[in-house]
């Protein structure tokens, strides 16, 4: 926070995100393999998601990994690119590349840091993320359904059971599936 018109006897509630980002960015360039320089690279990642900027954030958590991989923040950035990834898939359209991402980011976080009690947390984000991607495809399963297209929403029933087998979409899938009693398989054309 700066002082309003640059007063010192006005008080500190101004926004101070650009200068916020240079001293960061000073502290990351003077002091490249320092700790503070962990500290600055995490905080500069903070107010890049605050400011909404989830592929810069992500880069700079990237950057804090592989410069201090032993340092106490490492774990930490970890989760907090998966809370990145699962913000995308909520708020965006579900893309799968997110959560190839953050399944690449779970993996690489159980390789670093095996015994890290928060590596069930980060499960527990992607599974969120499983569920985001899962539903959205039942929501598809169902719309074909009610326009009486019932080989299309099978099709997307089979690939929700398949590919999200642990989501509760899946156990919906389940049940449509039973319900729609398929007389043959589908099989495609040759």
């Amino acid at each position: 926070k700066r002082h309003v018109l640059g007063w010192e006897s006005m008080p500190k509630w101004m926004p101070a995100y650009e200068e916020s980002m240079k001293i960061y960015e000073e502290v990351i360039s003077a002091l490249p393999n320092d700790d503070l320089a962990a500290k600055a690279l995490y905080g500069k990642a903070g107010l890049e998601i605050a400011d909404e900027e989830f592929k810069s954030a992500i880069e700079t958590y990237q950057t804090l990994i592989r410069r201090f991989p032993k340092n106490s923040l490492a774990p930490d950035a970890y989760i907090q690119i998966a809370k990145v990834h699962l913000t995308q898939c909520q708020e965006q359209y579900p893309d799968s590349d997110f959560l190839d991402l953050a399944e690449i980011n779970l993996r690489k976080f159980r390789q670093d840091f095996p015994s890290d009690d928060r590596v069930a947390t980060v499960e527990m984000m992607f599974a969120d993320m499983q569920e985001v991607y899962a539903r959205s495809f039942y929501e598809i399963g169902q719309f074909f359904e009610r326009t009486k297209k019932p080989h299309a929403s099978i099709l997307y029933y089979s690939k929700i059971i398949k590919t999200y087998p642990n989501t509760k979409s899946a156990e919906l899938s389940k049940e449509r599936l039973h319900a729609l009693k398929p007389a043959e398989p589908i099989l495609p054309k040759i």
